[in-house]
């Protein structure tokens, strides 16, 4: 459990810079509470997830794995419209809870 505290203090960060936002920009703060959260599920989780097993400091994985998230679920919903899954919501959502799930569980079992 010790490694989902980073992701904890993340999106702590990824809010307090969304009220931020709110204050100075005349933008709401559920739009942009919205962003961040979609910025910390969408980037941050997975490639946080994939970088558990590589011995790296937690700094160094949440910035990498934002770029291998970055790279790797496009990649994953390409390969799912090739093949005729439809895109939607729910299909994005289960791929990012697909990929940070098995990411975490072989990373739980390899260290168990």
């Amino acid at each position: 459990m010790k490694e989902l505290k980073p992701l904890l203090v993340t999106c702590v960060f990824l809010f307090a810079l969304a009220l931020t936002g709110s204050i100075f920009l005349p933008t709401r703060f559920t739009s942009l509470a919205t962003l961040a959260l979609a910025l910390f599920a969408y980037l941050i989780v997975p490639g946080y997830t994939l970088l558990l097993h590589l011995n790296l400091k937690t700094h160094e994985r949440i910035i990498l794995g934002s770029a291998a998230s970055t790279a790797l679920l496009p990649l994953i919903y390409y390969t799912l419209d090739i093949i005729g899954v439809p895109l939607s919501r729910t299909t994005v959502l289960l791929v990012i809870i697909l990929v940070s799930g098995l990411s975490y569980g072989v990373y739980i079992k390899n260290n168990s």
